[in-house]
């Protein structure tokens, strides 16, 4: 059992430093377009619904927009599939990463009532989870069907 924490603690540190690496480069990203769009680099605000990242053929690797439901940002590998998707809603701001064959690996959700990380086999289907919500924490482990197999604290 302390061999599954331990690999889970790993993987929710590795989660953790991919979402700090994924802020970053969203900010040097729209740091960086500013820089670019602007010759005189003089204006004190950018205003726009979606502002799209390109390689340089042209196609798009990542996109900033907002909507009615707040904000977004999505990168794409360079083949363009979905690889990290993160939206900031009232609701339910989340961070997701896909892997290559555009299943969901790694969810991280935050919520009124408290927040979860859920690891996802190749599949997406959910294998590891850490909560958070009213103010008690769980980790469980879940079978390829989606069936519950531990769970620290085991009520």
């Amino acid at each position: 059992m302390n061999e599954r924490i331990e690999l889970l603690e790993a993987r929710l540190a590795r989660a953790e430093k991919t979402a700090r690496v994924s802020a970053m480069i969203a900010a040097a990203t729209v740091a960086l377009a500013l820089a670019v769009g602007c010759g005189s680099n003089s204006f004190k605000t950018l205003k726009a619904e979606r502002i799209e990242v390109i390689d340089k053929n042209g196609k798009t690797v990542g996109l900033l927009f907002g909507d009615e439901q707040g904000g977004g940002i999505s990168f794409n590998d360079a083949d363009g599939r979905h690889r990290i998707k993160l939206a900031a809603t009232n609701e339910n701001p989340r961070l997701e990463m896909y892997d290559i064959a555009g299943k969901v690996r790694v969810t991280l959700n935050a919520e009124g009532e408290g927040s979860a990380l859920a690891l996802c086999d190749t599949n997406g289907t959910p294998r590891a989870s850490l909560l958070h919500f009213d103010d008690q924490s769980l980790v469980s482990f879940f079978d390829a069907d989606g069936k519950l197999t531990m769970k620290i604290p085991d009520d």
